[in-house]
């Protein structure tokens, strides 16, 4: 090193994370920058998760913008404005990436504040589902458990990386890893934890996409099941780390409280033919039991719902929502208002759903502050939503 250069920092400590189901990353780049900015700025998430990216990958290696054609070369070309120095996301750095191989459907991506630490592995499937996952070393610090008493010392790197370079845009994957086929899953491990972040298959309205969504529900049982004390360190597999889940899981924990109209939403698509199958997808006799049996099975604990407890839990089997102030932070998923100017016309205005979620084991909720759920009002055309029908869910 140059006697005059000054010595390189270590990377600070994560103090939160943020998940946000985007609809359509390029749309929103296009007409939310300054939105996404002001949101960036305002919460500053050292760790950031996004959904429904829905980008094209090349063929061999879902972790690669496509350049096949014309619209895809100028989606790679807004991605990568939206990451340099003058875009909305000017202050991350991509570390994962997982896009659908040949359609604008599903994706998601792992992005990382310059200056704090990297994670040690980035995968891209979920663990003993039918993609074998494989695991790539990123900047690897050893890790080390330790117990901790607040989310702040809890994410704190052990083991910082000695030469960080927080203007390095490095590459999020080799063409060697797995991938969800639709690209739904990141998995990444950091010097104390793993946060599997998902894109979860909506439930849908027909045969095949309920069978979509039976297998993923069962691998991620199993998967949670196996793990319940946590995940083995890829460095040292002695080691466990325990797994934040969070991400679009596109359920109700529970259709009561996380909807804004559940008599409603229970008597969409009655016509199924499927009582399982029957009600808004996301709401489901089905899916609601599935939920619970992960939750139950894997002592998981629904952290926003720690802070946010049930008012009338006398009434837990009424379809009676206790939340009826469409204007509070609730729900992360919102309708949309109608057109020419005519909101009720749109069939889910007024209308909300909490499904954007973290997971955790009971034994972690005490490393956990807030859910901030960063937006309300009675359609998705809030600030707060920057042009997406989800907003996005910071945790501390």
């Amino acid at each position: 090193m140059d006697a005059l250069s000054p010595a390189p920092s270590a990377p600070s400590a994560h103090k939160n994370f943020a998940f946000w189901n985007v609809n359509g990353l390029i749309p929103r780049i296009s007409t939310s920058s300054n939105l996404i900015k002001e949101f960036l700025q305002l919460h500053s998430p050292s760790i950031l998760f996004l959904s429904e990216v829905r980008m094209v990958s090349e063929l061999t290696n879902q972790a690669v913008p496509s350049m096949k054609d014309k619209k895809c070369q100028e989606d790679k070309r807004a991605y990568d404005s939206a990451f340099s120095r003058t875009g909305p996301f000017s202050d991350y750095t991509v570390h994962g990436l997982s896009l659908h191989p040949s359609k604008r459907y599903a994706g998601t991506l792992l992005a990382i504040k310059n200056g704090t630490e990297p994670p040690i592995n980035v995968t891209y499937t979920i663990p003993g589902s039918s993609a074998a996952s494989s695991t790539t070393a990123l900047q690897p610090p050893p890790p080390t458990k330790t117990k901790t008493k607040s989310i702040a010392s809890f994410f704190a790197p052990k083991n910082p990386n000695p030469n960080p370079n927080p203007k390095k845009r490095s590459s999020p994957s080799s063409s060697s890893q797995p991938h969800n086929p639709d690209g739904r899953v990141i998995l990444s491990e950091f010097s104390s934890f793993y946060i599997l972040h998902v894109y979860a298959p909506n439930n849908g309205s027909t045969p095949t996409s309920w069978s979509r969504r039976l297998t993923w529900d069962a691998s991620i049982q199993s998967f949670f099941s196996t793990h319940k004390s946590g995940y083995p360190s890829s460095l040292n597999s002695t080691i466990l780390k325990p797994i934040f889940y969070c991400g679009d899981l596109n359920v109700t924990p529970s259709p009561r409280l996380d909807t804004s109209h559940p008599s409603w939403m229970s008597k969409q698509f009655l016509k199924s033919g499927s009582p399982e199958n029957s009600g808004q997808p996301g709401c489901t006799p089905g899916e609601v039991s599935r939920y619970n049996s992960l939750i139950s099975s894997s002592n998981l604990i629904d952290v926003y719902r720690v802070f946010n407890p049930d008012p009338n839990p006398s009434d837990d089997t009424s379809l009676n929502s206790p939340f009826l102030d469409l204007e509070a932070n609730i729900f992360t998923w919102r309708g949309s208002p109608g057109k020419d100017g005519v909101k009720e016309g749109g069939r889910y205005y007024r209308k909300g759903m909490r499904i954007d979620l973290l997971l955790v084991n009971e034994d972690c909720v005490g490393m956990f502050e807030e859910v901030c759920v960063t937006a309300g009002g009675e359609d998705n055309t809030g600030r707060e939503f920057c042009g997406s029908d989800h907003c996005p869910v910071v945790v501390r």
